[in-house]
């Protein structure tokens, strides 16, 4: 990481108490953000990733559910090395970088800062737990080498969501519901999860805010009809992903919000579903992308209409996973164990093409339909 004279003052401000630490750590942390937006989501999903089993600065770097962190872990090792001192921590600095990270994501106008009140998390080397490497085996533990943690798959029904989430966290059905909208943030990339998202869950993928509700329910309040919430959205429709060109990556179904009700299911398309396309780095299109914002704007008024500028059955970018739409259908006994939905999002206009049953309602749909329509709320 090259820093510059401003980076580099920011990193030797003479500190002496935990919140003059706190309060350093945090300016150095946006100032990152303000040169390498791409960071903010990033260090988003650290926070979330550490903090699965307890937050304690220590991440199994290796495992494949942590592939491309170690770019964020890398962006905080001057951070760290700075101000892990009076009683703060690397745990309390990554968790403290989650938290600014979701800050400076928000729109200006509505933005809430998290407040920051609790220090001196343990980390993995502190607390004398058992570090392993890819193969098991032991090893000295670090930031990037730590215990063994079982994170939450991709291709989790509703029910199992929420008490992943409960067993985890202690997170109730709301919280639940609530720390999904996360998905706002960021994008997929094949190599390092298996989904194919560049263009990320949303839009706006740098911008912290409701749009991953109003992508999955339809209406603009949660008093609108069960019909309306049902039916004014996308058409999401999985797509098969085939990721055998990448070493240890698994195949994917991921789901993508396909023009008017036409098109192919599970991967029927004309190239049998099986996309290969190689990803682009991670900065790549940021600027192109925030160039394009008013351009955004306009499809994200027409998405639900299928108006958009696109062929028809093209997909619109943006994808969904499999434990995103079971936020809005409860996909219990119709989802296969290689993550393919026997069920469809909403009926087709046309069943005599197709004749499989439309997915349930979620009981999570009420709740998304609160977020979708009152960003302050979420």
């Amino acid at each position: 990481l090259s820093l510059d004279d401003e980076m580099v003052g920011l990193l030797h401000v003479n500190v002496t108490t935990p919140r003059e630490a706190i309060d350093a750590a945090r300016t150095a942390i946006e100032s990152l953000i303000k040169r390498n937006p791409r960071l903010s989501p990033q260090f988003v999903r650290l926070g979330f990733k550490d903090c699965v089993g307890g937050c304690d600065g220590c991440l199994a770097v290796a495992d494949p559910d942590n592939r491309g962190l170690e770019v964020p872990i890398a962006a905080l090792n001057p951070v760290v090395d700075a101000y892990s001192k009076h009683g703060v921590t690397r745990a309390d600095l990554w968790a403290l970088a989650a938290m600014t990270g979701a800050d400076v994501a928000q729109h200006p106008r509505e933005r809430v800062d998290f407040k920051f009140e609790h220090y001196g998390r343990q980390t993995c080397e502190m607390s004398r737990e058992t570090c392993r490497d890819i193969n098991k085996g032991i090893v000295p533990c670090d930031a990037t080498h730590g215990p063994h943690r079982r994170f939450p798959s991709a291709d989790l029904t509703t029910h199992e969501l929420l008490r992943f989430f409960e067993q985890s966290f202690g997170f109730d059905m709301r919280q639940t519901v609530a720390i999904m909208g996360a998905h706002t943030l960021g994008r997929l990339r094949r190599q390092n999860s298996g989904f194919d998202g560049e263009k990320g869950w949303v839009d706006h993928q740098e911008r912290l805010d409701n749009e991953y509700y109003q992508a999955l329910v339809g209406g603009n309040s949660p008093n609108d009809s069960l019909d309306v919430q049902i039916n004014d959205t996308p058409n999401w429709q999985q797509r098969f992903i085939d990721n055998r060109n990448l070493p240890s990556v698994l195949d994917r179904y991921q789901w993508e919000p396909k023009r008017g009700n036409g098109g192919n299911h599970n991967g029927d398309d004309s190239n049998d579903g099986r996309d290969n396309k190689d990803d682009s780095d991670d900065n790549d299109n940021d600027n192109d992308n925030r160039d394009k914002r008013g351009e955004n704007d306009r499809n994200r008024r027409h998405l639900r209409s299928g108006k958009r500028n696109t062929r028809d059955n093209e997909s619109l970018g943006e994808v969904m996973t499999n434990v995103d739409i079971a936020l809005v259908r409860d996909m219990e006994g119709f989802l296969a164990g290689d993550g393919k939905a026997s069920c469809e999002f909403k009926e087709r206009s046309n069943r005599e093409q197709n004749r499989m049953r439309t997915c349930p309602v979620a009981h999570t749909l009420p709740q998304m339909a609160i977020y979708n329509s009152d960003n302050m709320a979420w």
